[in-house]
């Protein structure tokens, strides 16, 4: 149904890099029906209006809503009529992760490997407070339901 014709764009984040885009072009078998999810809403007892919600621009009035959608479709056909509908894919652009220039910057370090064992047991020591600190709330817990049910009896 369509043909595919291959277009190099300009990047728009004014990179170095190029981005591709497929544009496909219909050939002679053309759409025959579009489906289009259409806004109606009452304003007075004789006063609808229709907006098509794709297209917020291409709107219209009647007295029914048949009349507001009747008077839509009629501009619609109208202005398909002098447009052409393709697809347009566009491949986004790769770019490289700001934190890579990073990578490596300590592989020379004579300390390096000091520092990550003084973290992994910083972090060590962190656990053991941590499960220190979660097993004096769990004993003030305990202690609060003993206090609680005593006071019950």
């Amino acid at each position: 149904m369509f043909e595919k014709q291959w277009v190099k764009m300009p990047n728009i984040t004014n990179q170095k890099k190029q981005m591709n885009a497929t544009v496909l072009t219909p050939n002679p078998n053309p759409l025959t029906q579009l489906t289009y999810q259409v806004l109606i809403e009452k304003h007075d007892e004789d006063l609808y209006s229709a907006i098509v919600w794709e297209l917020p621009e291409c709107r219209s009035s009647g007295s029914t809503k048949e009349e507001a959608l009747k008077i839509l479709h009629r501009l619609l056909t109208e202005r398909l009529k002098k447009v052409e509908i393709v697809s347009l894919t566009v491949d986004i652009p790769q770019t490289e992760n700001p934190l890579m220039k990073w990578a490596g910057a300590f592989k020379n370090d004579p300390h390096f490997d000091e520092m990550l064992e003084d973290i992994a047991e910083l972090r060590r020591d962190r656990n053991v407070q941590m499960a220190e600190y979660y097993d004096r709330l769990d004993e003030a817990e305990a202690t609060n339901k003993i206090e609680v049910e005593e006071t019950a009896k």
